[in-house]
């Protein structure tokens, strides 16, 4: 635990700078986040969930199913109640990044992330090297 914080702290602090900084970790190819994803849920956590000094305040903000025929489909349980969104649309691999589009989410726009492991983590960062979320590798299904 108390390298999973060292790690995410140097993480938060590197996302904050202006120049592209991303993780001295194992970065995924685009072979592995093939079997990683396909055909699997995710359970990702992100960082408006976090406390000082790296706790989550709360489970996962977003669920999202990737299928082999390239769709997707999310639910955003975050904030919690009544406020669930869903939406669906595309995933692809390119030069070991996922890039997906929503039908409504983030103006439907791709947004292309790679991704890096821990010994019990995958922090996901865009290609500016800001941290957009941690997923529990047991949060993967």
């Amino acid at each position: 635990m108390k390298k999973f914080l060292l790690v995410l702290l140097a993480l938060m602090l590197s996302s904050v700078s202006a120049k592209t900084t991303f993780p001295d970790l194992p970065k995924l190819s685009t072979a592995q986040l093939k079997h990683l994803l396909t055909n699997k849920v995710i359970y990702v956590n992100h960082l408006t969930q976090f406390q000082q000094g790296g706790i989550f305040t709360g489970g996962p903000a977003e669920i999202v199913a990737f299928y082999q025929d390239g769709t997707q489909r999310g639910l955003l349980l975050y904030p919690p109640g009544n406020n669930r969104q869903m939406d669906s649309g595309t995933w692809q691999l390119k030069n070991d990044l996922l890039c997906a589009s929503w039908k409504h989410w983030q103006q439907g726009k791709q947004h292309c992330l790679y991704w890096f492991k821990s010994r019990h983590h995958y922090f996901i960062f865009d290609t500016l090297g800001q941290l957009h979320g941690v997923i529990y590798k047991k949060n993967i299904r």
